[in-house]
């Protein structure tokens, strides 16, 4: 049949038969009138994506969820880089701070994010976008054993690891290319363990040196390890259900700890001559405490009270190994949480006492032999360990401190509230339970600490590469460290103030 002709309709009529031309016209003309009515909507959808492929439209999801994911972990940096917008210029000679130097680190993103991150393009004036500025800090702080003068700040998500001079306030060694590090822990002065996202490597600072990596993947919410005779790590399992001990020379498993088929444990803390390890068991009713002797390689003590449960979080374990310390929680009740002692020579309960509110925070000051306890009215607990006796009750802060820090070489202590309700440091002096120095910072800061003389506070500050030195008792530099010059250089001279690039 022609282009010109006609046919009869099923009311009797005439429909005209168009060519192909003239139709494809019409759905032209069609298209784009729908065409201009979406992008009068608020709400259309974008032209083209109703014509999409199923194979397409099933990607979508997937793509939105990662997208959202993204935005909602990026949107809170982007508000802290527009506080700090003011101060962005001066961040580097800064002296306040905001405490978090031992919270637990900012949540990973995933490499496809990192790497989108780091290449965003530098705006017009040369500045990073938002995003990535407020992620441009150190987030921890570490001491080096042995070594009053030096210590050890990560960056997690730009990858690097520096050794710092605490009084001539500069950078000895930087570390770069370590994928997202976590934690660090000293096998000597120059060698460190360090968790990168969720697995463990051996580097040596001082030459800066990748030496080996560790069998094994660490569980990703709980990645807990410790040190055992400079030559081993004892780390818990990807699956909690077993304590690994691997060899730092080889990197190989040599053995484990379990007990039983089913327990998951939830804890690890080795004392620090390596000799004790101390883990929770949230599997057993009541949580049982698991004690190892990492020397000998065997279970010591099946450690549990009746009606009560640990509160493994809030631990801490002796420098000898001696008393391992809890917060734990009677059960069907609401009085406050309780503190035990274990003697962990005769696996004995030796000493529990009640605060009278909840406890936030724990640790041991080994210098004095006493238990610092932060509680939920603000003040912190100085208790004597071998007779429960309560020294002090230190007052000053408006909201709980939930994080302290005793020094390793004199008997002092910092403690801070990591939520930033009270924004002051405040470091106190053990025998007379005076305050020593109150540090208000004016804008927030990413990592904490005293060093290990107690002479010094280090912090960092959101949004800087830098870290600062601020002085106490107004002494310009370690005092074991004065008459000798060969103390404060950390290593060898000729790698002094190196850069090292280790990216695989």
């Amino acid at each position: 049949m022609g282009s010109n002709c006609s046919s009869l309709g099923k009311n009797g009529k005439k429909d005209k038969v168009v060519n192909d031309k003239d139709k494809e016209d019409e759905d032209r003309d069609h298209d784009r009138q729908n065409d201009n009515k979406r992008k009068g909507s608020a709400d259309s959808i974008p032209y083209g994506r109703e014509q999409s492929t199923a194979s397409e439209l099933q990607s979508v999801p997937e793509k939105t969820a990662e997208e959202a994911s993204s935005t909602e972990y990026l949107q809170p940096e982007i508000k802290i880089a527009i506080i700090n917008d003011s101060n962005a210029v001066n961040t580097h000679t800064s002296n306040v701070a905001f405490p978090d130097a031992l919270s637990p680190p900012p949540p990973a993103r995933s490499p496809d994010t990192l790497s989108a991150a780091s290449s965003r393009p530098e705006s017009a004036s040369g500045n990073t976008s938002p995003e990535s500025y407020a992620n441009r800090c150190y987030t921890q702080l570490f001491s080096i054993k042995d070594d009053n003068r030096h210590l050890i700040a990560i960056s997690l998500h730009s990858n690097e690891l520096i050794v710092w001079d605490i009084y001539e306030e500069k950078v000895v060694r930087t570390l770069q290319g370590i994928s997202q590090p976590r934690d660090v822990k000293m096998v000597d002065k120059y060698r460190a363990i360090v968790l990168c996202d969720r697995e463990l490597k051996l580097y040596n600072l001082n030459s800066g040196t990748f030496e080996v990596k560790l069998k094994g993947v660490m569980n990703q919410k709980m990645p807990f390890y410790g040190i055992h005779e400079d030559k081993y790590v004892v780390a818990l399992s990807r699956n909690r259900m077993y304590v690994n001990m691997i060899n730092t020379t080889t990197g190989d498993l040599e053995t484990t700890f379990k007990v039983g088929e089913d327990r998951f444990l939830n804890s690890l803390l080795v004392s620090a001559n390596g000799k004790i390890c101390v883990c929770g068991d949230e599997t057993q009713k009541p949580f049982p405490l698991l004690v190892w002797d990492l020397t000998n390689r065997k279970l010591l003590y099946d450690l549990r009270i009746p009606h009560h449960e640990f509160i493994t979080k809030l631990a801490a374990i002796s420098n000898d190994g001696h008393y391992v310390v809890s917060v734990c929680k009677e059960l069907n009740t609401t009085s406050p949480n309780s503190i035990i002692v274990y003697d962990l020579q005769s696996g004995t309960l030796f000493k529990k006492w009640k605060p009278e509110c909840n406890s936030v925070s724990l640790a041991i000051s080994t210098q004095t032999g006493c238990v610092l306890n932060g509680i939920e009215s603000g003040e912190v607990l100085v208790w004597d360990l071998t007779t429960g006796t309560k020294k002090h009750s230190l007052t000053g802060h408006t909201s709980a401190p939930d994080v302290l820090q005793a020094t390793e070489k004199v008997n002092y202590f910092l403690s801070y509230d990591s939520s930033g309700t009270d924004p002051n440091i405040r470091i106190w002096e053990l025998d007379s339970g005076s305050c020593l120095m109150v540090y208000t910072p004016e804008s927030q800061i990413s990592c904490c600490r005293l060093s290990p003389d107690g002479n010094a506070l280090v912090f960092g500050v959101l949004a800087s590469m830098a870290l600062k030195t601020v002085l106490l008792n107004n002494k310009n530099k370690s005092s074991d460290e004065s008459n000798d010059s060969s103390l404060a250089q950390y290593g060898d001279e000729v790698y002094d103030g190196m850069i090292f690039d280790l990216k695989p």
